[in-house]
Formats: structure tokens, C-alpha cells, sequence
């Protein structure tokens, strides 16, 4: 025989955390909210529930309902707080910040470069910027296009190269029915691309 739901909302207090967290991530992807305002929310929740202690039994019990949607809220706000920590653009070296600057980019590749009808493709880890003279410490996944003409047999996993190039946001081509690649592109944290021609990279050794 089944269990009601409300049973097994009863005994299983984990359940009741881990929802609301997920939903935290979830609607931290859609909003975005500062780590100062998940964590002042998260502080005011955590002195209304002691506050609660403090109170008369009679009213304690008065508000248990209450004390445990702040419990959920509190989850909430830690699973949106997750979620900003998992996300690059959130870092100061993230390497998304030097968006639209012509740069002189470090980088490698996570994977072997595939081919496509016009370019080589590989998904990449940011390493280092120079720019202005100065050689800045940077993170982030990004996408490189080679030029079809370059040398395809060092594009392989582990490549490191420098390259003079512009960082370009991903973006949805906006027509209905089209697939969103900017939107899976973000799941895997990858935001930019860069196109680079042959002239304008070399290999760099370890």
C-alpha cells in the first residue's frame, strides 16, 4: 500500500532541504542576485528563527508553520548561493571580462579540434591575457574556431597556444524553432568564442 505524499514529507526532512535548494539553483540561473544579497537574506532568516526561541512556548508553537518556511527559505537562498559559486562569471579572473578587447590570449585545448564545414572547432581553457604589455592570470571556458587553412595536427588535447583575438558572447540567432546553442553552451559554463586565423597564432611549449 502506498504512503500518503504528506507521510513522506513527514519522514523524509531531507527532501524538504533539497527541493527548495535545487529551486535556489534554479532560480539563480534565471536572476541573478549578488553573494551580499543572498548572504544579508540568509543572515535575517537565521536571526528570525532564534529569535523565535525566545518566545513563550504557546507562540512558538503558534508559528512553527512559519519557522519552517524560513527553514525552506534558508535552503533556498544556500542552493542560489551554490549556484553562483559554480558560476564563472562570478570569479574576478574570469576571462569573459575582456569582452570585445582585442588581446593577446593564452590558451589550451580541453579536447581534440573537430571539424566542421568551414572552421575546426575545440572547446578551450583560458589561461593567461596579455594586453597593454601586462600578463594578466584569467579562467573560464571558452570555444575556439580555427581558420580551415591552419595546421590542424597540433589542435589536438592539451594544446597550448597564443593567439591574438576578441572575445564574442554566444548568442541565440533569435529565430523560433532554431536550437539555443548559447543556452547549452552556458550549462557547460562557456559563454565566448573566438575565431582565430592562422597568422595570428603560435604553439606554445610546457
Amino acid at each position: 500500500m502506498r504512503r500518503p505524499a504528506a507521510a513522506l514529507w513527514k519522514e523524509a526532512p531531507l527532501i524538504r532541504l533539497v527541493l527548495p535548494a535545487c529551486a535556489g539553483i534554479i532560480f539563480c540561473r534565471e536572476f541573478s542576485f549578488s553573494d551580499s544579497f543572498i548572504l544579508c537574506a540568509f543572515i535575517g532568516c537565521a536571526v528570525l528563527q532564534i529569535s523565535f526561541r525566545f518566545l513563550p512556548l504557546a507562540r512558538q508553537y503558534r508559528f512553527q508553520e512559519f519557522r519552517g518556511l524560513l527553514i525552506m527559505l534558508m535552503a533556498m537562498l544556500f542552493g542560489a548561493w551554490l549556484a553562483r559559486q559554480q558560476d564563472d562569471r562570478n570569479k574576478k579572473d574570469w576571462v569573459g571580462h575582456w569582452e570585445d578587447k582585442k588581446i593577446i590570449l593564452l590558451f589550451s585545448l580541453n579536447e581534440p579540434a573537430s571539424e566542421r564545414k568551414k572552421t575546426f572547432r575545440a572547446p578551450a581553457e583560458a589561461e593567461w591575457v596579455i594586453m597593454d604589455g601586462k600578463k594578466i592570470k584569467v579562467s573560464g571556458q571558452l570555444l575556439v574556431y580555427f581558420e580551415k587553412s591552419i595546421d590542424s595536427s597540433f589542435l589536438h588535447y592539451g594544446a597550448r597556444m597564443a593567439a591574438v583575438c576578441r572575445l564574442q558572447r554566444i548568442r541565440h540567432s533569435g529565430n523560433p524553432g532554431d536550437f539555443d546553442f548559447a543556452a547549452y553552451a552556458a550549462t557547460k559554463n562557456i559563454f565566448h568564442s573566438v575565431y582565430i586565423e592562422p597568422r595570428w597564432v603560435v604553439p606554445v611549449q610546457d
